[in-house]
């Protein structure tokens, strides 16, 4: 069906409309043409990362024999690996299809060769399904992490896995709080049920040999040669999941029907996590940051474009459910029942992610069949952590183009409408925006500015005034007369509500002296502070136990500082403050914020690990140095944070300072000599700064051209994701390259 629909399409192709190619990744292998229909859009990104793990889509190469292509494809996942700063040793599973399980071994000789010298092999997973995209001969999707591993060998007298298969894949890798297992089966032991047992008695014994039990399975990946087993296969796993209270209940399960290794009847491959279940919508389990969700449409009487969008409006309901929207999917595996109804499923995805600056990894095939009839079938993954921003990236067809990205005007969504009350008690109609975030990607608010004078603006007892006076004050109480709209006189463009700890003496007057500055003044005019502190009595974070006086003080004050800030009607908030010294690992620094963005009402909120990624990343930056204020503790959580973002830390350099008042105190010079001596050099690409009383703009300046080295300081990296992220893409002076160049 595929290569004659390619035939077909062969015949109407007038040139896709190709992006202007800037550059090409790092180790990138530029891919043979694919054919395409113009303007078709393909809703899909080469890769997503988030934290340390990183989804990369499903490669194709529909040129040549099986090991041809699995060479080309093999090596353009190289390319995103790469890309990403990783390599084929971070890969912890690889997701394989095969148009013919005969050619199976010709993929797998190419396969073994790439994983030459790979001592922690990956998991695997292979299926047949009935079609795959440009009849490709196989398509290749993966997902690497950038944490140590911990791998489980397959265990040679349980059975159940071919040997070749065996000998280039672990039955499970684990990274941290995830664990990634091969595609289980047991075709020797009977029928479906018995094979469904015993699939999950060995899928039990690699997550035991990993350091998990049954309960911590998240998603389970079903593939049966006839679909009329499902039934047996979910009864197998309620009774081996009995013993995990709730573990059959929040185990998200998706089920198609293709052709399996060794004719198995039943093949199980499991997404684990160690983190406990929260309770969302069916078909769906959050366990920490991250949401696994299932969601299915039968065509029936609707098109393929309603099917397909009833498919994702579920889908968000079930996010939604779970606290996310479609903007955190990271991962996508889509399974529809007639690929030659692609293109319309394509159209109508890109309708419903086209807001997505981001869009998801995407794996796409064609089954034999899906449960209850479905035509189309989603089983996505999202992420409440921030996506790091590789440069975007757009498919013709023939390859992945980096495009420009050109920051977005102010507005660039009408007003919402509606009508509001002013202090005054006149009601007008309400000139709220919404917006896409420059930098997230995010539908975000911003705040219409008309407050509205009171009626009877203008008071006196009309003693001592002329009659001149009079007439004039008459004309001007005229001119105040509603409707009225006047913008803040100062702040005309943008009030930025800035967050600072209490003791801070540094941040305010170093974001002042970038908007201020002689070069800046003019672009900055009618963008201005309102500041309010996050009350820390408590300064000293010289040993530990004040270090948890210091954090609880600041997360237990953030609140308050919201509510005295909400006062001054900001349009954008700032939090300034790096909490990675007071807390122990990314999840940890990014929960707080995430709760506290979820109380600013839609509008935009830059925090710090968010903007450094984006900073980092619009330098392609992999490997860092690190200069902190903190203590060794202090240090050792922040070399985490960044690691969990995605960054090697090759060094850092904590000055110790006993308190939050000393961190201003330290010398500029001091600051200088840290950075030019001792943390610059050819192994890294960049040097980042945490602490917000750490005055570094003035060195910035300083150093950078005596590096060769961006430095993103934090106070000047959150005011320009601020300001980015608003729309406002003036390029700056006196703050460094990323305020000149991005």
């Amino acid at each position: 069906v595929a290569q004659g629909l390619v035939r077909a399409l062969e015949q109407r192709i007038a040139g896709a409309t190709i992006p202007r190619v800037l550059s090409q990744p790092p180790g990138w292998a530029a891919m043979p043409a694919v054919p395409n229909v113009e303007g078709t859009k393909f809703p899909f990104g080469p890769k997503v990362q988030c934290g340390s793990t990183l989804w990369v889509s499903g490669a194709l190469v529909p040129i040549g024999d099986m090991a041809a292509q699995t060479r080309s494809t093999l090596s353009a996942l190289e390319g995103h690996l790469a890309d990403a700063g990783m390599s084929r040793h971070e890969i912890v599973k690889v997701d394989i299809v095969v148009l013919s399980m005969a050619e199976l071994p010709a993929l797998l000789e190419e396969y073994r060769s790439f994983m030459a010298g790979v001592s922690q092999l990956p998991a695997l997973s292979v299926h047949q399904p009935r079609g795959t995209c440009a009849a490709t001969k196989t398509e290749i999707a993966v997902t690497a992490s950038t944490l140590p591993k911990r791998v489980a060998p397959h265990d040679p007298r349980a059975g159940g896995v071919r040997g070749d298969l065996a000998a280039v894949s672990s039955a499970a890798v684990r990274c941290g709080d995830m664990a990634w297992l091969s595609a289980a089966a047991a075709p020797e032991a009977g029928d479906a049920r018995a094979q469904a047992t015993a699939v999950w008695g060995r899928i039990h014994a690699a997550l035991k040999a990993v350091g998990f039990g049954a309960g911590n399975s998240a998603c389970a990946s079903v593939v049966l040669q006839d679909m009329d087993d499902l039934g047996d296969v979910r009864t197998a796993a309620a009774a081996s999941l009995e013993s995990a209270a709730g573990a059959a209940d929040s185990l998200v399960v998706s089920a198609c029907s293709a052709g399996l290794v060794d004719d198995a009847l039943v093949e199980i491959s499991i997404n684990a996590c160690g983190l406990p279940t929260e309770a969302t919508a069916p078909s769906t389990a959050r366990r920490g940051d991250l949401v696994w969700t299932t969601a299915s449409a039968v065509a029936g009487s609707r098109s393929v474009r309603d099917a397909t969008l009833a498919c994702w409006r579920q889908l968000e309901l079930n996010l939604d459910a779970a606290g996310l929207t479609r903007h955190d999917v990271v991962k996508v595996e889509a399974m529809i029942g007639d690929l030659a109804a692609v293109f319309d499923f394509n159209q109508a995805t890109w309708e419903y992610l086209s807001v997505m600056d981001r869009m998801p990894a995407m794996i796409l095939s064609e089954p034999r069949a899906l449960p209850d009839g479905a035509f189309v079938h989603l089983s996505a993954i999202a992420s409440a952590l921030p996506k790091r921003h590789f440069p975007k990236t757009v498919y013709d067809g023939r390859r992945w183009a980096v495009v420009e990205e050109p920051l977005p005007a102010l507005p660039a969504m009408p007003p919402t409408g509606g009508r509001k009350v002013l202090a005054s008690g006149l009601e007008v109609e309400n000139k709220d925006v919404t917006y896409t975030g420059g930098l997230s990607g995010k539908k975000l608010r911003m705040p219409d500015e008309q407050h509205g004078l009171p009626v009877s603006m203008l008071n006196s007892t009309k003693r001592n005034f002329s009659e001149a006076q009079s007439a004039a004050m008459a004309k001007i109480q005229e001119s105040l007369k509603p409707p009225c709209d006047h913008p803040n006189m100062l702040n005309f463009k943008l009030t930025l509500g800035l967050f600072i700890p209490s003791t801070n003496t540094t941040m305010e007057q170093e974001l002042w002296s970038i908007l201020k500055h002689d070069k800046n003044a003019g672009k900055c005019a009618g963008i201005g502070m309102h500041t309010v502190n996050v009350i820390t009595p408590k300064p000293r974070v010289g040993t530990a136990e004040e270090v948890a006086q210091y954090r609880d003080a600041f997360l237990g004050g953030m609140k308050a500082s919201l509510t005295t800030m909400k006062q001054a009607r900001p349009r954008a908030y700032i939090m300034g403050m790096s909490i990675e010294h007071i807390l122990p690992d990314l999840m940890s620094v990014q929960k707080p914020m995430l709760d506290f963005e979820a109380e600013c009402e839609g509008l935009a909120f830059s925090e710090w690990t968010t903007a450094a990624a984006a900073g980092l990343n619009k330098f392609q930056a992999t490997r860092i140095a690190l200069l902190a204020p903190f203590d060794p503790a202090g240090m050792g959580h922040a070399v985490k944070v960044f690691t969990e973002l995605g960054f090697e830390v090759v060094r850092e350099l904590g000055f110790g300072c006993a308190s939050t008042i000393d961190i201003g105190h330290v010398p500029f010079d001091a600051k200088k000599r840290a950075i030019v001596e001792a943390l610059a050099g050819p192994d890294v690409d960049a040097i980042i700064q945490c602490g917000t009383n750490l005055s570094l703009t003035p060195v910035i300046e300083a150093v950078e051209p005596m590096t060769g080295k961006p430095v993103l300081g934090i106070n000047q990296t959150l005011l320009w994701y601020a300001l980015r992220e608003a729309g406002f893409a003036d390029k700056l002076d006196g703050a460094g390259r990323l305020f000149r160049e991005h």
